[in-house]
Parts: C-alpha cells; structure tokens; sequence
C-alpha cells in the first residue's frame, strides 16, 4: 500500500494560508520566483508568537502521520509474513527486454543526458528561494509537495518561459544525440573491420584452462 503523505512543517501551513491573499494582491501577475520569495521574506517577518499557529498545526498533523504510518508498517509486515508464507502467489519479477536487458557497452561514449521538461526548469529556478524560506530544514518530500503545488497553481502566460527553456533544451539534446549515435555506429564499423583490436577474453585458470589433445590417442581404460 502507498506510504502516508509526510507532515507538512510550520512555514508550508504559512504558505499554504497567506499565498491566495498573496496572490490577490499581486493581482495575479506574481511569477512563481516572486511569491516564493514573497513568502519567504513574509515568514522571515512573524515573531514567535504568531508561529505558534503554525507549529500547532505541523505538530498536529505529524501526530496524525505517526499514527497512520504505525498502521501502515503493521500492514506492510502483515503482508510480507503473508507472502513469506505463500511464495509461490509472488508475482515473478519482469524481465527487461531488448536493449535495456543488455549490459551497457563501456567501449561506446556516454549517451548526452535527456532534456528536461517545463516543470523541472521550473523545479531548478524556484527550489533555492523555497529552502531558503524554509530555513532549510525542509525535508526533500516537502519540497517536492511544495514546487508541485506552486506549479499547480501557475497559468498559462507563467509557464511559458519555461517551455520555451525546455524547447530549446530538446532541440540541443536532439542535436548531440544524432553526433553521438554517428560517432557509436562508426566506432562499431571499426570494430567489425579490425575484431584483432578487440581485447581478448580472459583464459581460466587451472584445469578449466586446459583444452583436450586431440592429436594423441585416447588413453586405456582404467582396470
């Protein structure tokens, strides 16, 4: 079964009640870097007094994870003794086909790195203002929670920068693929024309090593 959703911390229930006003006022022009940053330096502003909401409610909804995520571990073992028990219901594990299923050739040069889309470009722009805001002490499941839910709430006219970042990124990917699947097939050319080249699989040692003579007639039988 999915794991419980992680606690949010005291400054993601900030964020969560203070954007919408935040948003409002800006009159809905606010990038997604300014309201990150908006909030942050917002958060920066409270005393410990008006955290105290805040830190409630984290606290509260960590209790809440807690208790589910005793239930779903006791769940989890329940049914790992279950499968113990009846391995043969165990679904067999697939098996990689084609290429993928082939060791990767060490010989060839490393494939360039697929581009990334829209909302990674994103992810990068906006990531260092919100741990920054968080005081970094964010974990990596609630940044993630949080660049999807300010993603979510971008229009059409804020995304575009970053499709157009992931356009460009694809055609130079598309690019340095079509150079490096040149410079793999003329490698393996060469290859096939010189195979002397190729370094020679190692002998094993000890009697495994040792071929049968067939030059010489076969021994007598033992009495």
């Amino acid at each position: 079964p999915p794991a419980p959703k992680k606690p949010r911390n005291a400054y993601l229930h900030f964020a969560a009640e203070v954007r919408p006003t935040l948003l409002s006022g800006g009159g809905g022009k606010m990038s997604i870097g300014e309201v990150s940053k908006a909030l942050s330096l917002l958060w920066a502003g409270t005393n410990e007094e008006e955290q105290i909401k805040y830190k409630e409610l984290a606290d509260q909804e960590k209790l809440d994870y807690q208790e589910k995520y005793t239930k779903w571990e006791a769940s989890c073992q329940e049914i790992l003794v279950q499968t113990r028990k009846n391995p043969g219901n165990n679904p067999k594990p697939k098996q990689r086909r084609g290429s993928e299923a082939k060791k990767k050739d060490t010989s060839l040069p490393p494939a360039p790195k697929k581009p990334r889309n829209a909302y990674l470009h994103f992810a990068a722009e906006v990531r260092p203002t919100l741990l920054s805001g968080g005081g970094g002490k964010m974990s990596i499941g609630e940044v993630s929670k949080a660049l999807s839910l300010l993603w979510a709430g971008t229009n059409e006219e804020e995304q575009i920068k970053y499709k157009e970042l992931a356009d460009q990124e694809k055609l130079d990917y598309q690019e340095k693929y079509t150079k490096w699947e040149a410079s793999c097939q003329e490698i393996l050319v060469q290859t096939r024309k010189n195979p002397g080249n190729n370094p020679k699989p190692k002998q094993r040692r000890g009697s495994e090593a040792k071929k049968k003579d067939t030059s010489l007639p076969p021994a007598p039988k033992k009495p």
